[in-house]
């Protein structure tokens, strides 16, 4: 019987970044940017007192992304 590796599950936050990357419709824009905000923010919370640095960069790229976003969707 052969056995795959486990594949590491992304967080949330990265998938509400996705998916907000990927929004059309300005409304809907707006409330995923809240949305995937308060997600990084939350992650970045219980990441602890020695969080993975490789993600700490995602979560800081992402918030300045969506910052870029927000003012394109105003």
């Amino acid at each position: 019987m052969s056995h795959k590796p486990l594949q590491p599950v992304a967080p949330a936050w990265q998938h509400l970044y996705s998916a907000t990357r990927l929004e059309l419709d300005p409304n809907k824009l707006k409330k995923l940017i809240e949305q995937t905000e308060q997600a990084i923010a939350d992650r970045y919370r219980s990441s602890g007192p020695t969080p993975d640095a490789d993600e700490v960069r995602r979560m800081a790229d992402a918030i300045w992304n969506l910052a870029v976003l927000r003012r394109e969707a105003s």
